[in-house]
């Protein structure tokens, strides 16, 4: 539910394709370099939920083959990154 006055940040695949498909190629591929270079740090636990449960209840659990960190949840025990549910997943 949105609250007058409020705006809503959710953007859907079509928009941003379309948005992309507006620009020159150098421009994307810098914004995806700049994005990759960004998305380098751990999640902050705090902020963050299993994607699968919904549990606040997870731990470290290594890292993958390109160096990013896995978690696994306490809850339903499922593994997963910090870039699950993102552009880069």
């Amino acid at each position: 539910m949105i609250l007058k006055g409020q705006v809503s940040a959710i953007i859907t695949e079509n928009q941003v394709k379309n948005y992309l498909r507006s620009k020159d190629k150098d421009y994307v591929n810098k914004l995806i370099e700049s994005l990759y270079e960004q998305d380098d740090e751990d999640i902050d636990p705090s902020h963050k939920a299993c994607p699968i449960c919904g549990s606040v209840h997870f731990k470290k659990n290594g890292k993958d083959k390109n160096g990013h960190q896995r978690y696994i949840c306490l809850d339903c025990h499922k593994s997963f990154n910090d870039r699950i549910n993102t552009l880069f997943y």
